[in-house]
């Protein structure tokens, strides 16, 4: 049966630090892409919010274009 091999201070000392490390840069990486997210949102909305009104002046001018018509 063989034995573990010993880890010195050291060894463990600078795998804590890494793992430390690894999460922090872990969590800046998740926030970075949350505020992405939520301004991707927000943009999708004030894209939606223009088709709408694109749609409804598309609208007025059919209706404005029908009636120039009937009245020929």
């Amino acid at each position: 049966m063989s034995e573990l091999p010993e880890i010195s201070l050291f060894e463990l000392l600078t795998f804590a630090i890494m793992l430390v490390g690894v999460y922090v840069k872990l969590n800046s990486d998740m926030q970075k892409v949350k505020s992405r997210v939520d301004q991707l949102d927000s943009e999708c909305n004030e894209v939606r919010i223009t088709l709408k009104e694109l749609v409804t002046m598309m609208s007025d001018i059919k209706l404005l274009l029908a009636r120039k018509g009937l009245d020929d």
